[in-house]
């Protein structure tokens, strides 16, 4: 039997609600609470919209659905498609397949639609980049899966993306690095010198070892890229090199027996670390690992280098330095600008005071 809901809507039998930070979800959840009970499955729109109780028919009749998101996400994962992207891309990719199966994963592919997409969409709208991220790998899925017949549209198609006021990551002012460099643990310590002096991401980072450095440089082959870098020692990093020489340790940032961590593992640390004192100002101004690569391509500007140099070093695009070094361009601009202004005539406190009546 339905059971009514305070704004007057039924609810059908074995569907419940949960409310979390304010909002309602609702979920499919028969015999709760009983050893009979099954796992629960989330419903992706309020009871209010009209694909719920398509959904619920579809859970209660008892159908058979042969295409199901699941089943597209398991196909797709065997495709040459998904074979060919780089480990660090698919892993990247697990993330959000396995975030839209644990929501809709249960449900005939044809069934979802844009609203349905919207609502998922507007649901993480407090982590716009997730979002986002989520609905470009839907995107794909579908685009695979639609020619093969396991839908009929591409719902996430023409969706948009959720506007990110913020242009990511923020660089890192230089009292905070030097904070982390005094006072983290080794391993963290020696995350923040190397994403800090080589200007590569987190994964790149977390495989570099000691048989990457020869001679006076550091080798390595970017995950997400494929590019063969070969980056110069920096001065200030060689104290950290030959430490790590000392430890005996053949991963660079070593996690537990001194292997290389994965980046589960590295966060969990990362966390653990920015919990502490006086390391908490960093979590509390905001800031993050990846801003330590976009304060390298800042420091690599304002030394002079060209776009292009700075690019042999980081490997990125032109284009994504140029971006990154926005925020360089207009203050260096601003200063140039106000320092013209401060050597003009006459200023208007050296002017002769006009006397009044």
């Amino acid at each position: 039997m339905a059971r009514p809901r305070k704004h007057g809507v039924m609810l059908p039998e074995h569907v419940h609600k949960v409310t979390a930070g304010g909002r309602a979800y609702y979920y499919w959840h028969p015999f709760r609470g009983t050893k009979h009970a099954v796992k629960p499955v989330r419903i992706p729109v309020d009871p209010d919209a009209p694909g719920f109780w398509t959904f619920i028919d579809t859970i209660r009749g008892g159908r058979t659905e042969k295409n199901t998101v699941a089943a597209m996400i398991a196909g797709y994962r065997k495709s040459p498609g998904y074979g060919a992207l780089k480990p660090v891309s698919r892993r990247d990719y697990d993330r959000y397949l396995d975030l839209f199966e644990a929501r809709l994963g249960a449900y005939a592919a044809r069934d979802i639609t844009a609203p349905v997409l919207l609502a998922m969409r507007d649901s993480l709208a407090g982590t716009p980049v997730t979002a986002n991220h989520l609905l470009s790998v839907i995107r794909t899925l579908f685009a695979w899966g639609v020619p093969r017949g396991l839908a009929t549209i591409n719902p996430a198609r023409e969706i948009e993306p959720l506007t990110i006021d913020s242009d990511g990551a923020e660089p890192w002012p230089l009292d905070l690095i030097r904070l982390a460099l005094d006072h983290c643990r080794p391993e963290a310590r020696m995350f923040v010198a190397l994403a800090y002096y080589t200007g590569q991401r987190t994964a790149d980072v977390l495989q570099m070892r000691l048989s990457s450095i020869v001679g006076q440089s550091i080798l390595l082959t970017q995950q997400k890229t494929g590019k063969r870098l070969e980056l110069p020692i920096h001065r200030d990093l060689r104290p950290f090199i030959e430490e790590a020489k000392r430890r005996g340790s053949m991963v660079l940032v070593p996690g537990p027996e001194g292997r290389e961590m994965t980046t589960n593992q590295w966060r969990a640390m990362w966390t653990r670390e920015m919990a502490k004192e006086p390391q908490a100002a960093i979590r509390k101004a905001g800031l993050s690992p990846h801003g330590l690569r976009k304060s390298a391509v800042v420091a690599l500007l304002e030394a002079g280098c060209t776009v292009k140099e700075v690019a042999s070093i980081t490997g990125q695009s032109m284009q994504i330095i140029e971006h990154y070094g926005k925020r360089y361009d207009q203050r260096t601009t601003a200063e140039r600008a106000m320092e013209k202004f401060e050597n003009s005539a006459a200023t208007i406190l050296q002017m002769p005071a006009k006397a009044s009546g």
